[in-house]
């Protein structure tokens, strides 16, 4: 990472709640997020820009405004089938006796881990604003951190799904990124790295840069 332009670098959060309503999941958060903030705090004092965006939480936060910009899409079919879909049963909860408030949104706002500085971007689930955002400051490359790579991070509207037709560098922190799976239903994958390096070849497979 220590190769690119970091005034043309922005690092965008995904989905670090405040909590989950898989139990594992929220441990998992609670893990993960003090490293994604000290991943942003070390890159942003850098130069890159740091958005936020915690789904279905904009209303806890002050809104930014952008300069509008026309969305500029090239034709990429590359992830129309998306990998490690939970299964039906526990939908990814890997807890010892699957949680049951499926789907449930419990989150109210991001992991309070993470800092928010007043120059930083908070966002919700919105192409447009994102795009607004990459435009304004002509960002050339887009660091994926947070949750989770086989759902948000790929499927949301802001995720690599809609971002990789942009005329942008995508990569992913490794380090700062998890899945949300049960790998106990998938008869090829044995262990929950198996099914990290999995997620991980998918990416590469379709030029998403991977940062170890």
């Amino acid at each position: 990472m220590d190769n690119l332009n970091h005034k043309k670098t922005a690092i965008i959060i995904v989905d670090a709640w405040d909590k989950h309503w898989c139990k594992s999941f929220t441990h998992t958060l609670n893990n993960m997020c003090p490293k994604i903030n000290t991943f942003k705090e070390f890159y942003k004092k850098k130069g890159c820009l740091i958005i936020h965006c915690p789904s279905d939480c904009i209303n806890f936060y002050n809104k930014n405004k952008l300069k509008h910009h026309n969305i500029k899409e090239i034709e990429n079919n590359l992830f129309k089938k998306r990998p490690l879909q939970p299964d039906p049963y526990t939908y990814g909860c890997c807890c010892d006796n699957p949680c049951q408030n499926k789907n449930k949104r419990v989150w109210k706002r991001q992991h309070s881990s993470i800092k928010i500085d007043d120059d930083d971007y908070i966002i919700d689930d919105n192409k447009q604003n994102l795009y607004n955002i990459i435009k304004t400051y002509n960002i050339e490359n887009l660091i994926y951190t947070g949750f989770a790579l086989n759902m948000c991070i790929l499927g949301r509207n802001i995720g690599i799904k809609t971002t990789s037709k942009w005329d942008i560098n995508i990569y992913i922190s490794k380090k700062h990124t998890d899945i949300f799976y049960n790998v106990k239903y998938n008869k090829e994958l044995n262990t929950r790295q198996e099914a990290i390096n999995f997620i991980n070849d998918y990416y590469e497979d379709r030029n998403i840069n991977i940062l170890h």
